[in-house]
């Protein structure tokens, strides 16, 4: 699959909800099947940590520093986000969509 933001991230695979190569959404397995419920299934709790980090890392900031804004709590969202899944890789709890 084409990826037009691939070439700017050495080594991420370029994610899309749409694959357009097979006329489905990712995670579709034939294209009939617009879900894969075992893949979902494995990928949930994974992003429902992720969210939880996300509000506990905001808090902490919050509690710990004060109010920033809203600059530099995207700026924290998107580091906590792009470091989750290297760091559950390394872990050996990644999800197999991640390996």
């Amino acid at each position: 699959m084409h990826c037009p933001i691939g070439e700017l991230f050495d080594g991420v695979r370029c994610l899309t909800l749409f694959d357009q190569s097979r006329g489905v959404f990712a995670g579709g397995t034939e294209p009939g099947n617009m879900v894969d419920f075992d893949r979902l299934a494995e990928l949930m709790p994974h992003y429902l940590a992720l969210l939880a980090i996300l509000f506990l890392v905001i808090g902490a900031v919050r509690w710990t520093v004060g109010e920033q804004g809203i600059v530099i709590e995207l700026l924290i969202l998107l580091a906590v986000s792009f470091l989750y899944p290297p760091l559950v890789r390394r872990l050996g709890v990644a999800p197999s969509a991640w390996e």
